[in-house]
């Protein structure tokens, strides 16, 4: 944590606090929440306040590689990606009403990175070297960018839809 201009920096969280291999980061600054994954040896997904305080574990069952979250503000909602399990799942901020709203080895293996925007899921696949999309809907899932030669060697870090 730190202020935009970079001072008063300070870890929030660090190996002694728990958090073995983080992965994907998502903050709702309305609430004063932030959420993470966490590849360790026991996968999960955690919150706490922007402050690092009150840290929870709000799901630590059916994950092995949370690749990606995003964030629902408006119905406080929190999407998972799990690229080994190559589902989607999403659940209320406190971990409760889990779901995997999809399963798909062809769209989501070795998936990494979401972002919703709008009603609309996007993510890569590190496998299909492809971006989709889904209609959190109606679930209608499409391809919308597949890359080909030299940047298949490249893989996708991060998704964000501005």
């Amino acid at each position: 944590m730190a202020t935009l201009d970079g001072l008063y920096r300070r870890t929030l969280f660090d190996t002694s606090h728990g958090v073995e291999k983080p992965r994907a980061i998502v903050l709702d600054p309305s609430k004063g929440l932030m959420f993470w994954s966490d590849w360790g040896k026991n996968a999960k997904i955690e919150s706490s306040g922007l402050d690092g305080h009150e840290k929870v574990t709000i799901v630590s069952s059916d994950l092995f590689w949370p690749n990606g979250l995003s964030l629902d503000l408006r119905n406080k909602k929190l999407y998972i990606l799990d690229g080994y399990l190559s589902t989607i799942s999403s659940c209320n901020y406190d971990g409760t009403d889990l779901r995997v709203i999809k399963t798909s080895r062809d769209t989501l293996q070795q998936a990494f990175a979401l972002t919703l925007y709008g009603n609309t899921l996007y993510w890569g696949s590190w496998r299909q070297h492809t971006l989709f999309s889904m209609d959190v809907g109606s679930g209608n899932t499409q391809s919308l960018y597949k890359r080909k030669g030299a940047m298949m060697r490249e893989r996708m870090m991060g998704l964000r839809v501005m």
